[in-house]
């Protein structure tokens, strides 16, 4: 065996040899957390009001430019030799 597996086998041994180290949690620890959680102040309600609204003009604004981008694909292109529905209307109207 070369050198690194002897120095490798010696500290597997070692370990296994060693007492497991358990971790305690201080007396009281998740009531510090809490109370140190509780001691921070939060945003006032005029900062959540403007970041939710912020985020929903932006959600908006998104889903705008996909339905107008959706809507640019699916028109037909305009013929000048098509007349407009609403030219058609108004000649037939003349003619009852």
């Amino acid at each position: 065996m070369n050198e690194f597996d002897r120095r490798w086998h010696a500290c597997v041994a070692h370990a296994r040899e060693a007492a497991p180290n358990p971790i305690v949690m201080p007396p009281a620890f998740p009531g510090r957390v809490v109370s140190l959680w509780m001691a921070e102040a939060g945003p006032s309600l005029s900062v959540l009001w403007l970041r939710m609204g912020l985020r929903a003009l932006a959600g908006a604004t998104a889903l705008l430019a996909l339905c107008v981008f959706l809507e640019s694909q699916a028109a037909p292109p305009h013929s000048p030799f098509v007349p407009h529905v609403e030219d058609t209307v108004a000649q037939l109207f003349w003619m009852l």
